[in-house]
Parts: structure tokens; C-alpha cells; sequence
């Protein structure tokens, strides 16, 4: 069958044509649209302009075929062979494509905009500029490709791989690409805010000036990449690997970077406002200078004595550990998070986390910086009845500084805090509608060189579940068991552990 005839044929109302054989035929601006056109074979044919919307094209051979600005919008293109095809300024929105082969397409400027690509071959394929929003590249092959200027807002590309892939200056707001192949990739200048790279691979990859706000990188491996001048704010980068990477003037304010290992990693000028200095594995990091500013404008810089970035960041995170000699029933549950929520209107406390074993229950406070820990102590014994005298200890601690050190002036505002809190809490605690929890308690403070204090312990505590069966015993026992406020010395050793 020869162009002529097709059109003749589909003219006189036939839509049937499967498996048909043509080649080097002029169907430029041809209407073949809904044609059944599956398994046939179009060698070197010019369908430039043709309108081909809905299609059937399922494992159909087009390759070397020209299809610039054709409409094949809703077209059945599984399993076809499309390599090196001209589909510049194509319409392939809503097409099926899916395991279909395309290596070397031309598809410039091209509009597939929520077309199923899955698992389909575009290797070295070029993509400039092209539309691919709300894609499904699921598992497709896109290594090579040039992909530079494109849109793959809110795409799938779920298991893609677009090993060393151009993606310079594409949009990938919002994409998925969990556990994607982007090794050697380059980004630079791509905008990838709220995307999902979890468990992605980008090594060696170039994301310099990359916009990465909001997006979570966690458990994805980068080491090796570039990330100078990259914008990273509030993004998630638990248990991400950041080898040896250079990060050199990029923002990481308010990341989330627990557990992320920055072995050997360039970090001078990073903005970090709002960024908690523990959790990040930092050996071998290397820094001069870093900005704390809030706007990012140096006007708070952080200068190293040294280039080693460990004196600043770290180990883990201080921690108030308020321990219950009770497992609290679930009931108390509600009641407890319901008076902290009144709290946090008074004082922003962390919300805690909380384990139970079968005779303790302990609520752990993480915080921010070891300044705190005496603060958040006062407020996260305040639901239970031991709250008076842990505070009052609390107190007692911060006023034994020795004056005139570093520490002392770090923490002379939460001595303020401190005592202007205590009367609040007091005035709170008597207008609760409920009576507060008895059961006896530990308050321990843990700073971030991981050295605890305890700063209270109930005379009860522990004594709940020892059998105690003679007088001479029950003594004994309780000599053993009885508190003893820390020293001012240890007191002193606690607090001069803290970081600046």
C-alpha cells in the first residue's frame, strides 16, 4: 500500500489497517485519526502536520519518520519503535508510550504532558524543552538524554534512569523520583522544590544552584556531587550520604539532617538559620566561615579557629529525659498531651517522644542547643507533682554558675526565662481542671558531649517494685535509693561541656 491509497481508503470511511507496510510516503497534514494502524511499518515516511489523535499504533515501526508537529494526543504507541524520530513540536499529550523505543527521538518543544512513558527506551534522546508534566517515566530509560529547559512538573520517574543525563535548568517541581539512577547527572540550575528523591542515586552529579527547597533527599546517596550555591532549605536529609560533597555557599537552613553523613564534605558558607547542629555525622568537614543570619545575609557569621567544621556541630542532640516510675495507662495519654498543649501558649516546648516498658515510662525532650536544657527541664516536669522541686533545683543549678565564663552569659537568659516561667507554671498548675499525675519521677538533663545530670529524683522512685520484708531491710533500702542534688562542681562540668 502506498501513501495514495491509504488516504483514499480512510477517505471512503476505512479505519482498519494493521500491519501495513509503507515507505518514503508524502501523509504530511494527513487526517488518520482513530486509525487502526497496529504492528504496521512507516520507514522514511514525511507525516509532518498529520493529525493521528487516537490512533492505534501499538507495536508499530516508525523510526527515521518524520512526525514534527503532528497531534497525536491519546495515541496508542506501545511497544512501538520510534528511534530516531522527528517529533519536534509534537502534540503526544495523554499518548500511550509505554516500553516504547525512542533511543535518539527528536522530540524538542515537543508536549507530552501526561503521557504513560513507562519503562520506555529514550536514551540519548533529545528533550529540550520539552513538556512532560504530570508524566509516567516509571523505570523508563532516559540515560544520556538531553533534557535541558524541560518540564516534568509532578512527573513520575520512579526507578527512571537518567544516568548522566542534561537536566540543566529543567523543572522538576514536585516530582517523583524515588530511587532513581541520576549518576553523573547534571542539574545545574534545576528547580526541583518539593520533589521526592528518596533513595535516589546521585553521585558525582552536578545540582550546583539547584533549587532543592522542601524536597526530601533521604536515604539518597550524593557523595561525590556538586551542590555549591544550591538551595536546600527545609529540605529532608535523614540518613542521606553526602560524601565528600561540595556545598560551598548553599542553603541548608532548617534541613532536617539526622543521621546524614558529611564525611569530607566542602561546607564554607553554608546558611544554617534554624538548623539544629547535632545529628550530621561531620568528621574530616571542612569550614571557614558560616552564615546564621535569618535572611541569609551574613549579618551573623559563625568564623572556624580551624577549618575542622567539628568544633561547631554536635555530637547529638541535648536531650530533657523526664522518667515516670509508672507504666501511665492510655487513658493519660490525652491528658498529657493536653497539657502540653496548653504549655506550648506560654513556652515553644518540643513535642516528646515516649517509651514504656513495663514498670517506666520516659518522655524525652530533643532539643536544639544545650542552652535550653535547664529551660525545657522546668517545663517538661510540669504536668506531675514533682514539678515544684525539680524547678526549684533547676534554679538553684543556673544561679551557681561561676560568673564571667562563656557559659555563664549563654545562660543567663534562661535563668531569666527561668525564673520569670516559674510563677506562670505555678498559676497554670492551679487552674488545671484535673488533679496532676502523683506517680514519683527522674528529671535528668543529657548536652550534646552526651554527659547526663540528674537534677531530680523522687524518694519513691525506684522503691515501687522492691520487696521489702524486714524493718532492717526496708532501711537499707531506702539509704541506697535517697536523691542527693548534684554538686555545684558536677554542676559546673555539665554546663561547661556545652557548645557555644
Amino acid at each position: 500500500m502506498n501513501a495514495d491509497d491509504l488516504i483514499t481508503q480512510y477517505q471512503a470511511g476505512n479505519r482498519d489497517f494493521p500491519g501495513i507496510i509503507l515507505i518514503e510516503g508524502n501523509l504530511r497534514g494527513a487526517d488518520l485519526s482513530d486509525a487502526n494502524l497496529q504492528e504496521s511499518t512507516f520507514k522514511l515516511v514525511n507525516l509532518n502536520n498529520a493529525n493521528l489523535q487516537r490512533a492505534n499504533l501499538h507495536r508499530a515501526k516508525l523510526n527515521v519518520t518524520k512526525l514534527g508537529k503532528a497531534r497525536l494526543s491519546y495515541c496508542d504507541l506501545s511497544y512501538a519503535n520510534l528511534s530516531v524520530t522527528n517529533f519536534v513540536l509534537a502534540d503526544l499529550s495523554h499518548a500511550n508510550l509505554s516500553h516504547a523505543t525512542l533511543i535518539k527521538a527528536e522530540l524538542q518543544r515537543a508536549n507530552l504532558s501526561h503521557s504513560n512513558l513507562h519503562r520506555a527506551n529514550l536514551s540519548t534522546a533529545d528533550l529540550q524543552d520539552t513538556k512532560l508534566r504530570q508524566a509516567n517515566l516509571t523505570g523508563a530509560n532516559l540515560s544520556r538524554s538531553d533534557l535541558r529547559r524541560s518540564v516534568l512538573t509532578a512527573a513520575n520517574l520512579e526507578q527512571a534512569n537518567l544516568h548522566s543525563s542534561d537536566l540543566t535548568g529543567a523543572d522538576l517541581t514536585g516530582a517523583n523520583l524515588t530511587r532513581a539512577e541520576l549518576r553523573q547527572a547534571n542539574l545545574s540550575r534545576a528547580t526541583l522544590q518539593g520533589a521526592n528523591l528518596q533513595g535516589a542515586n546521585l553521585r558525582w552529579a552536578d545540582l550546583s544552584g539547584a533549587d532543592l527547597r522542601w524536597a526530601d533527599l533521604s536515604g539518597a546517596v550524593l557523595s561525590g556531587s556538586n551542590l555549591t550555591g544550591a538551595d536546600l532549605a527545609h529540605a529532608t536529609l535523614i540518613g542521606t550520604t553526602l560524601v565528600h560533597v561540595d556545598l560551598t555557599s548553599a542553603n541548608l537552613s532548617g534541613v532536617d539532617w539526622a543521621n546524614a553523613d558529611l564525611t569530607g564534605a566542602q561546607i564554607n558558607g553554608v546558611k544554617l538559620h534554624g538548623t539544629h547542629r547535632y545529628g550530621a555525622k561531620m568528621d574530616d568537614a571542612t569550614c571557614r566561615w558560616l552564615d546564621l543570619s535569618v535572611n541569609g545575609d551574613r549579618s551573623k557569621v559563625y568564623t572556624f579557629q580551624s577549618a575542622d567544621a567539628y568544633e561547631f556541630f554536635y555530637r547529638s542532640a541535648p536531650k530533657v529525659q523526664v522518667t515516670l516510675d509508672d507504666c501511665i495507662a492510655i487513658d493519660a495519654y490525652s491528658l498529657l498531651a493536653s497539657t502540653y498543649r496548653k504549655l506550648t501558649k506560654v513556652i515553644p516546648i518540643p513535642t516528646p517522644s515516649l517509651t514504656t516498658s513495663r514498670h517506666r515510662t520516659t518522655l524525652s525532650f530533643d532539643l536544639g542547643h544545650d542552652r535550653d536544657l535547664f529551660l525545657i527541664g522546668a517545663a517538661g516536669i510540669f504536668p506531675f507533682e514533682d514539678a515544684g522541686q525539680t524547678q526549684q533545683l533547676l534554679n538553684d543549678m543556673l544561679q551557681s554558675m561561676p560568673q564571667g565564663t562563656r557559659q555563664n552569659q549563654a545562660l543567663q537568659k534562661s535563668l531569666a526565662q527561668l525564673q520569670s516561667l516559674m510563677p506562670i507554671l505555678h498559676q497554670m498548675r492551679s487552674s488545671l481542671d484535673h488533679a496532676f499525675f502523683q506517680v514519683p519521677t527522674q528529671t535528668q538533663l543529657v548536652n550534646s558531649e552526651g554527659q547526663s545530670l540528674t537534677v531530680y529524683r523522687n524518694p519513691q522512685f525506684g522503691k515501687r517494685s522492691v520487696p521489702l520484708f524486714q524493718e532492717r531491710d526496708d532501711l537499707l533500702t531506702n539509704s541506697l535509693l535517697d536523691f542527693a542534688p548534684p554538686s555545684t562542681d558536677q554542676v559546673n562540668a555539665f554546663i561547661e561541656a556545652f557548645r557555644a
